[in-house]
C-alpha cells in the first residue's frame, strides 16, 4: 500500500499517465462483468458497447426464438428481428450484425445452438430467403458509447458520427484507387516477366544450360522487383491511413477538449470508470467544464486538464483544482487562487492542511481582488487581516466605535 501511494504521488508530481492504482481496482463495481478477448479490449479502448455484450443482453430472447424454431427459415426470421444473420464460418457457425463488422460464435448462445446441434435439428444449412435479407427488423446492433454518461445525447456525438462517416468514405475511395493502381502494376509486371521468359525460350542462339542461367537471373530480378513494389505499396497505404485517421469517440473528445470545448471535457469526466483519488491540496467547487484557454494546458483521457502556473503544476479534475502545496511560492499560489475564483466563483472551498489554508488566506488578503471563503475560520482570519492591513478611516471608527482589538478578541478570543 505504501509503494502504491508513492507511485500515485510520483505520477501527480511528474504529470505521468495514471496507472491502475490498487484503490482504483478495489473500488470498481464487483457485479459488473466485462467481455473477454477482443470485445473487452475494444470496450476498454474506445468505450463502445461490444457486439458480444449486446448479444449477451438479448441472449434470453434470442434463445427463446431459436428454441421454438422448426426450420432454417424460422432461425433466420428469429435472428432477423434483431438485425442478425447466421452463416457457416470455418468448422462452425457465427452470428453477425447486418450493418456492422461484428460477429460471435453461435455456440456462445449455448451448446444446443452449435453447428452440429442446429444441423441435427434442421438438416444441412440453408441461407436466408432473398426477401429476408433486406428485412430491417425491430432492433439492430450499433457501436455506441456504453453509458448515457458517455455523451450519446450530446450534439458532439452527431458531429463525431458525421465526421467519421465522411472520413471512412473518403478513405475507401482513396484505398480503391491505390488498389486499382496496384492491380495495374501487378499485371504490367507479370506481362513483362512473361515476355522476357518467352524471348529466352524462343532464342535459338542459347543452349539449354544458358537458358537455365538466364531464367534463374530473370526470376531473381523479378523477385527483387516484386518485393520493392510491395514495400512501396505498404508505404503508400501507411501514408493513406495517416491522412485519413478514423478516430475513436474517446480520441475525438480528447481533441475537442484540448481545443477548449467544455462539453467534451464534461463527457470525458463522466465516462471515466476509475474512481478518482483526491491528491494534494486543492480548491473545490462545481464542475461546469470550464477551461482556461489562454494558459498552457494538457488534456488527459479521463478529462483531467493539467496547467502550469508560475512553476506550479495544477490538475483540474472538474470539481477540484489540485496541486502539490510543498514548495509553492506566493506568486504561483496567487495565480492558482485566481484560477479557482474564475472557475468556481465565491465562496471558495479549500482542502489541505492548516499551513496551506493559512498561506491561502494571506495571499487572498494581499490580493487586489476580494475573496470569500466557505470555511468560517478562514473567512474570519481573512476579515481580521484585511482590517489590519486596511483599517477604516477615522470617521468610520468614530461612527461605529470600532477598534482593532475588539475584532481580534471577538475572532480569536484573546
Amino acid at each position: 500500500m505504501k509503494l502504491d501511494e508513492a507511485c500515485a504521488a510520483l505520477e501527480f508530481k511528474h504529470e505521468l499517465q495514471t496507472d491502475n492504482r490498487m484503490a482504483n481496482t478495489q473500488d470498481r463495481v464487483s457485479d459488473e462483468t466485462w467481455p473477454s478477448g477482443k470485445a473487452g479490449d475494444m470496450e476498454a479502448h474506445n468505450g463502445m458497447d461490444s457486439f458480444q455484450r449486446w448479444i449477451g443482453e438479448r441472449k434470453e430472447d434470442i434463445c427463446q426464438h431459436l428454441s421454438t424454431a422448426e426450420s432454417w427459415s424460422d432461425v433466420h426470421q428469429g435472428l432477423g428481428r434483431y438485425g442478425l444473420t447466421i452463416r457457416p464460418r470455418g468448422a462452425g457457425m457465427v452470428i453477425s450484425a447486418k450493418e456492422e463488422k461484428a460477429f460471435t460464435k453461435a455456440s456462445d448462445l449455448g451448446r444446443k445452438f452449435s453447428k452440429g446441434a442446429l444441423e441435427k435439428r434442421f438438416g444441412e444449412y440453408q441461407p436466408a430467403p432473398k426477401e429476408m435479407k433486406d428485412w430491417a427488423g425491430v432492433e439492430r446492433y450499433a457501436k455506441v458509447p456504453r453509458s448515457p454518461a458517455c455523451g450519446l445525447s450530446s450534439p458532439l456525438w452527431d458531429t463525431y458520427r458525421d465526421e467519421k462517416d465522411r472520413i471512412v468514405a473518403e478513405k475507401k475511395l482513396a484505398k480503391d484507387e491505390v488498389w486499382k493502381q496496384r492491380s495495374q502494376q501487378i499485371g504490367k509486371g507479370r506481362g513483362i516477366y512473361a515476355a522476357r521468359r518467352l524471348a529466352v525460350k524462343i532464342d535459338t542462339l542459347l543452349n539449354r544450360y544458358q537458358k537455365r542461367e538466364v531464367y534463374s537471373r530473370l526470376y531473381r530480378n523479378n523477385k527483387i522487383r516484386v518485393k520493392a513494389e510491395r514495400g512501396s505499396h505498404r508505404e503508400t497505404m501507411k501514408v493513406l491511413h495517416e491522412r485519413y485517421p478514423v478516430k475513436t469517440w474517446k480520441d475525438f473528445l480528447i481533441d475537442h477538449a484540448a481545443a477548449g470545448d467544455p462539453d467534451a471535457v464534461v463527457i470525458l469526466r463522466r465516462s471515466h470508470r476509475g474512481k478518482r483519488k483526491e491528491r494534494g491540496s486543492a480548491f473545490i467547487g462545481a464542475d461546469e467544464g470550464q477551461i482556461l484557454l489562454p494558459m498552457k494546458r494538457q488534456t488527459k483521457p479521463n478529462g483531467d486538464v493539467l496547467y502550469q502556473a508560475d512553476g506550479v503544476h495544477v490538475r483540474d479534475t472538474g470539481k477540484r483544482l489540485e496541486m502539490d502545496a510543498d514548495g509553492v511560492g506566493a506568486k504561483g499560489l496567487a495565480k492558482v487562487l485566481r484560477m479557482a475564483r474564475f472557475k468556481f466563483g465565491d465562496p471558495i472551498q479549500v482542502s489541505g492542511d492548516a499551513k496551506f489554508k493559512v498561506a491561502v488566506v494571506d495571499i487572498a488578503t494581499d490580493s487586489k481582488h476580494s475573496v470569500i471563503f466557505a470555511d468560517p475560520e478562514m473567512e474570519k482570519r481573512r476579515k481580521v487581516l484585511h482590517l489590519l492591513k486596511h483599517p477604516p478611516t477615522p470617521a468610520k471608527k468614530k461612527e461605529t466605535g470600532w477598534s482593532i482589538a475588539d475584532d481580534l478578541y471577538d475572532d480569536f478570543g484573546r
